[in-house]
């Protein structure tokens, strides 16, 4: 085939890919008026006949940098797919990854001098990983303190968010509201009295974050900053408060659009564009040495036992000769 028909070809199949995107955004954007002014941007590339000579990488990459101009929602993404998922298939497909991933709790342990840690990677379904997550709140309960790492955790589930903040805090507490533009309705997410097992209160809680953690891993910090309930160490989050779902595009190309808004009711606001600051600003790296310094530090004041506080003396005579990741 013709090197400049191949060309001609691909800027059609990509006009095409973004005519069906404004449609997207003017269906389905959180705000309507954004999606407005990112369609005029769209326009612009379009008339100015920027998309002739590009590849799909380079393409994706333009429309991502137009898509996150106006309001810098970092959830609004445009991907191509190498292959296309039989949509019958995906809920199994799914299942079967999270059940091998543990449902995102990749780690769980005591750590020397009786800190609980567990490290996080997803806010799975509850329907799908509830049963998990009562279980490792069981397993780290007579610990003393907890490390939660978020460092690689990128969202999820809502329902999931709130399970978790239910062991962490007394009563049942308003957390979150979605507004879901798609169904035009409002939905309140509250923690539980009542938690299978037994809850995790009155000890120090930490969680570790870095520039990845995202949408639901940040809610899970936010949240639970606002009610003073952790002491946060690591790096600024990424800063996506505005959640939402894939939509299929022609030629393999998919975009992610965020159909709703999350809020905070204490702040009536959320992390959108700028992250959960930590109270301890590290690098993402040293943030379990740094949290489980302070943890040992804090737990050494407290006179319960000379066993326990031997092993705590150990564990921080290893933290000072260690770079700790």
């Amino acid at each position: 085939m013709d090197t400049k028909y191949c060309k001609l070809l691909f800027r059609e199949q990509k006009m095409i890919v973004l005519n069906e995107l404004k449609e997207k955004l003017t269906d389905f954007y959180v705000f309507p008026e954004v999606a407005q002014e990112i369609n005029k941007k769209i326009n612009d590339i379009i008339n100015n006949g920027l998309i002739d000579d590009q590849e799909t990488d380079s393409f994706c990459n333009e429309i991502n940098n137009v898509l996150q101009s106006v309001n810098k929602d970092k959830h609004l993404r445009v991907r191509y797919l190498e292959e296309v998922r039989i949509p019958t298939d995906e809920e199994q497909e799914y299942e079967e990854g999270t059940w091998r991933n543990n449902f995102g709790f990749s780690k769980v342990e005591i750590l020397p001098g009786n800190v609980g840690f567990i490290k996080l990677n997803i806010f799975d379904l509850t329907s799908l990983g509830g049963e998990t997550a009562v279980n490792v709140m069981g397993f780290v309960k007579n610990t003393d303190a907890l490390i939660i790492d978020l460092r690689e955790n990128g969202g999820g589930d809502p329902d999931m968010v709130s399970l978790l903040m239910s062991y962490l805090i007394n009563g049942s507490v308003h957390h979150t509201t979605f507004y879901n533009r798609i169904d035009n309705e409002v939905i309140q997410f509250w923690t539980t009295d009542f938690v299978p097992g037994v809850k995790y209160l009155d000890k120090p809680v930490y969680l570790l974050t870095s520039k990845h953690t995202f949408s639901a891993a940040e809610s899970f910090a936010y949240n639970l900053k606002q009610v003073n309930r952790v002491t946060i160490v690591g790096e600024n989050t990424g800063g996506g408060a505005q959640p939402g779902r894939p939509h299929q595009l022609s030629f393999q190309f998919e975009v992610f659009i965020s159909h709703g808004r999350a809020i905070n009711p204490a702040t009536n606001t959320n992390w959108e564009g700028v992250g959960v600051n930590p109270h301890i600003e590290v690098e993402s790296g040293k943030a379990l040495k740094v949290a489980y310094e302070q943890i040992l530090k804090g737990l050494l004041n407290k006179d319960d036992g000379y066993e326990d506080n031997q092993l705590r003396k150990e564990a921080m005579k290893v933290l000072v000769g260690s770079t700790g990741q």
